[in-house]
């Protein structure tokens, strides 16, 4: 069966940023400590003429520490790296404003950030896309993406990597990842909300740090929906039509297909979240075709997990769930129906 993906834009209404910095009056001494004047910073403005920069790197490169950068709508066929610096990049919306990677570099990410000690860096309103090594990747700094579109990165020859991958901190909000050679991969702490997670392979999102967040979608992933071998918390997430084979990497799919939906090997609480419709197809058959929970801690509140497929083979069984042998509890009504061959491993599930 087809499945139709609908994604709903939601209407917001986003903060509008200080175009400038008032500096601080020296009004006198007290306590014998003198109060001293910062300095005010003008943005940058970036477009291909009549702006202070043609080019994003140059912008960056210019910018102060906790400077603000604003992108002009175009299409930037750049590479982009910050290192050590609070930035603020701010794009006339990512429909318009568009950072291409595509291009003859070595194995590259369109963005990069790196942080020896934490700086905040925040992007708004722009697509990240054409990178031959992923998409967009934050090592140590402390990262807010909105109203972003990550899609079209891949690994080419280089092998899967990620659309964006976070090993710092983290937060996405109100923004899409599709389309990529691997979706999301955290092994630092990630909070995603309001956002979709569609039509990457061959996962969607691969957790080895701390998850967390709501109302997310995870869907027509070309392999596993979500992997976590960390801890995570989610709530209200929609996990459907994800289809695992073990003709697809990653290798550790094997013969036998693990968790089509959902994979968990750490510690996970899925909350008031629908699994539906996913696919686990192994040359040898599949285990959990919703869902599939190895040595972990699976904590089940108030879902549906339903019209998921074990396909058929030799070790077929729990097309709705499948516990390996660690810990699983529901609560408040867990729905666990309508899955094939079976909704559990166990005659009734647990």
């Amino acid at each position: 069966m087809n499945t139709t993906i609908r994604l709903t834009k939601a209407s917001t209404a986003i903060s509008s940023f200080l175009k400038e910095r008032k500096a601080l009056l020296v009004l006198g001494t007290m306590a014998g400590v003198t109060a001293l004047a910062q300095p005010a910073y003008a943005d940058i403005t970036v477009c291909a003429s009549g702006c202070n920069q043609m080019s994003i790197q140059a912008a960056i490169d210019a910018s102060p520490d906790g400077g603000i950068i604003r992108i002009r709508p175009g299409i930037y066929q750049e590479i982009l790296a910050i290192r050590d610096k609070a930035l603020r990049l701010v794009g006339a919306g990512s429909a318009v404003t568009v950072i291409d990677g595509t291009g003859p570099y070595t194995p590259e990410r369109v963005i990069s950030l790196n942080c020896a000690t934490v700086k905040k860096i925040a992007i708004d309103g722009l697509t990240f896309t054409g990178g031959n090594a992923g998409g967009l990747e934050n090592l140590g700094c402390k990262v807010s993406l909105d109203n972003s579109l990550v899609t079209g990165n891949s690994g080419r020859r280089y092998g899967p990597k990620d659309g964006v991958y976070n090993n710092g901190i983290m937060t996405i909000w109100n923004t899409v990842v599709s389309d990529n050679v691997g979706g999301i991969g955290n092994d630092g702490t990630l909070e995603i909300s309001n956002s979709s997670i569609i039509d990457n392979g061959p996962w969607g999102i691969s957790n080895y740090g701390t998850l967390s967040g709501s109302n997310v979608t995870v869907a027509n992933t070309r392999g596993r929906g979500i992997g976590t071998y960390g801890s995570g918390t989610l709530t209200g997430y929609r996990i459907y039509a994800n289809a695992a084979e073990t003709s697809l990497p990653p290798a550790d799919l094997g013969r036998v297909v693990t968790g089509a939906g959902v994979s968990n090997e750490g510690d996970l609480l899925l909350r008031y979240s629908l699994v539906l419709s996913n696919t686990g197809t192994g040359k040898d058959g599949a285990k959990g075709g919703g869902i599939y929970n190895g040595s972990g801690s699976l904590k089940l509140v108030g879902d549906i997990v339903t019209r998921n497929l074990a396909a058929p083979g030799t070790y077929t069984d729990g097309g709705g769930l499948f516990n390996a042998g660690g810990t699983v509890s529901l609560t408040e009504g867990t729905a666990i129906v309508n899955n094939i061959p079976n909704n559990c491993n166990d005659t009734t599930c647990p």
